[in-house]
């Protein structure tokens, strides 16, 4: 049996504020009465006028009815809380992986209980007998409250006389009416909790951008996430209030990675076996990231960047990766860490990111500045000051927002204005391609970005924290101090991503030839598979890049396809003369192609492939220049 809290003060209060309220109403009654006297003496002594008393009591029978309204809004539909629901001055919509949100007929009767219990405050007229009325109010009879599609009506039998001399009125009936919209606010919040049934919850997903112009902003609190849904309410005299709808949902961000069959699998790569003494960025992001979520109960791996091997043999084991600490720094060496990983994994990495993963990257770009220093200072505090003079020489104003409504920076936590200072390793400069999604900084001048690829995806930011090393840096803030928020924000975008990018087995086209190096000769063709079910409005897209720069040589859209019995779909995109002045460009280095499939609209993408062109001999290579190149293929 649920037991309920006292909300005797609560309830004091409220009365306390009505008696106010009613006091100025009052005053206005006796202004109302003042003029009808100078307006008919012979009418107010043959006829008493009933309105100010009739007035003063429905309004005060409307001031209760609201204040439940607004109650039960703020308190996630109850009046009273039950105790296992209560949470944050709300309650509880969903715990426990169970959906416990009050029905509508819960909330309406919550709000008719508040009007019996609290409709006594208006049974006090003390104000009104010095106006000559006298009231006998009789027990409530009755209290019905609907909540209809736009507005919510309250319908109150509670039977009153009113008299003055020997004159006597009955009210008895008294029908309210309020714009509020609290039936689509409770849409929104019930599609909100039931999506929380799936384990990769986003906290800032579709239903946060409704059609029923319902506002929906969540925080997360541990393991609770506050939502707070508003739309506006229209008083009589046609202005406008906020009307809020407040319920917690116990959602960890965790829970996505709880270690069942269906959850997801995270990889930390960053530097280990520090040395205590001098915490490295990866070492502090390693602990932080262990707060959000705990690793000894969960599908997090943490990783050593500087041997990856470990990690790529069971890489298709993890949806989501996250490579952290830019460089592991102690007195007098240098140890190699995340910034410069093993080349030889480069290809491995972005292979596995295009095959639906998400990946987040803290990416120094300047930390080459200090390598040299490393190798000559064997004293801390002086590359501390190195690095200092260096940070004041070239640091500039890193406060621009790109896209200051970004979900990294807004969900769970709205973090905008604790980032926007945020010290950063940039002492050389980021350009981004325009069409990526940059978050913070600029096109020429990056911090904090997201990058597409194929079917998943790169989050890459520059920020840092300040640790031993960095502790002299002349910077008014720096990621730790908001590292937990920050690190929710990512986490929550990379989990919902990952579902949302989530590729169905057979959907992605299967490379055939040219792969892995291949010999590509005069004239080359390529050969790819696909054995989706799905063929309603297919198409496909064929990319070819240089591999060492990643410029795109060639891409057709759609491709003009030929199946060719045991060998698969060919595509023969270039002449021979074409092709031998595309490998004469750049001698011997190799290109990577790729294909993708277009079903209704969504691209599915293959691997990525690189291939090695056989050098042009002889009289073939006609073309030496890369526009000569473009023209000729522009003509084609």
């Amino acid at each position: 049996m649920l037991r309920y809290y006292d909300a005797s003060r609560r309830g004091q209060a409220t009365f306390y504020m009505i008696l106010g309220i009613l006091a100025l109403i009052v005053m206005s009654l006796f202004l109302y009465q003042k003029l009808s006297d100078d307006e008919s003496t012979i009418s107010k002594h043959s006829f008493p006028d009933f309105k100010p008393a009739e007035i003063y009591f429905e309004s005060c029978l409307r001031l209760v009815a609201h204040d439940a309204l607004v109650m039960v809004g703020q308190q996630g539909g109850y009046i009273e809380v039950p105790t296992p629901l209560r949470t944050r001055n709300t309650s509880y919509w969903y715990v426990d992986e169970v959906n416990v949100a009050p029905f509508i007929s819960d909330i309406e009767q919550e709000v008719n209980n508040y009007i019996l219990e609290k409709s006594w405050v208006c049974s006090d007229y003390t104000k009104m007998k010095e106006y000559g009325y006298n009231m006998t109010v009789f027990d409530i009879k009755s209290v019905t409250t609907k909540v209809l599609d736009k507005a919510v009506s309250v319908d109150i039998t509670f039977p009153v006389d009113i008299s003055m001399g020997n004159s006597v009125k009955r009210l008895n009936d008294f029908s309210f009416d309020f714009n509020i919209r609290l039936m689509d606010m409770y849409k929104v919040a019930s599609e909100l909790v039931n999506r929380a049934t799936v384990q990769t919850f986003d906290r800032c997903g579709e239903v946060c951008e409704n059609n029923l112009d319902v506002h929906i902003s969540t925080s997360q609190f541990e393991g609770d996430v506050l939502v707070v849904g508003e739309t506006i309410e229209i008083i009589d005299d046609d202005t406008n209030k906020p009307y809020h709808l407040s319920f917690a949902i116990n959602k960890p961000l965790s829970d996505a990675f709880d270690g069942s069959n269906d959850s997801l699998r995270l990889a930390i790569l960053a530097p280990v076996d520090a040395d205590p003494e001098f915490p490295s960025f990866g070492d502090m992001a390693i602990k932080h990231f262990n707060e959000v979520i705990p690793f000894e109960n969960h599908s997090v791996e943490v990783f050593d960047c500087g041997g990856l091997k470990d990690f790529f043999d069971r890489k298709d084991q993890f949806d989501v990766a996250i490579i952290t600490g830019h460089m592991h720094f102690y007195i007098g060496a240098q140890d190699t860490g995340c910034y410069n990983m093993e080349e030889e994994f480069n290809d491995d990495f972005r292979d596995w990111v295009n095959s639906g993963k998400v990946l987040w990257i803290n990416y120094d770009c300047g930390i080459d500045n200090f390598v040299n220093l490393m190798y000559r200072r064997t004293v801390l505090a002086g590359l501390q000051d190195s690095m200092s003079d260096t940070y004041s020489a070239t640091s500039e104003d890193y406060t621009v927002l790109a896209n200051p409504n970004h979900k990294i920076l807004t969900c769970p936590h709205n973090i905008t204005q604790q980032i926007a200072n945020v010290g950063h390793s940039g002492m050389g400069r980021i350009s981004v391609n325009p069409s990526t999604d940059l978050i913070c900084g600029t096109i020429d001048d990056a911090k904090l970005w997201t990058e597409k690829l194929g079917n998943g995806m790169v989050v890459w930011d520059t920020f840092f924290m300040k640790d031993n090393l960095y502790a002299n840096v002349p910077v008014q803030n720096d990621i730790q101090t908001v590292f937990g928020m920050y690190a929710e924000n990512v986490l929550n975008y990379l989990v919902t991503s990952r579902m949302e990018w989530t590729v169905t087995e057979g959907m992605m086209p299967i490379l055939i030839e040219p792969i892995n190096g291949y010999k590509m000769t005069n004239n080359p063709k390529f050969y790819f598979d696909y054995d989706s079910k799905e063929e309603d409005n297919e198409s496909y897209i064929l990319q070819i890049r240089f591999r060492d720069n990643g410029s795109l040589i060639y891409e057709e859209n759609p491709v003009e396809l030929f199946y060719i019995e045991g060998k698969g779909f060919e595509v023969s995109p270039f002449t021979e003369a074409i092709w031998n002045t595309i490998i004469n460009l750049e001698g011997d280095n190799e290109f990577e192609w790729q294909v993708a499939a277009i079903v209704n609209g969504t691209y599915y993408w293959s691997s990525i492939d690189n291939s090695d062109p056989v050098s042009c001999v002889g009289t073939s290579c006609v073309y030496t220049t890369r526009n000569q190149l473009m023209e000729e293929l522009s003509r084609t």
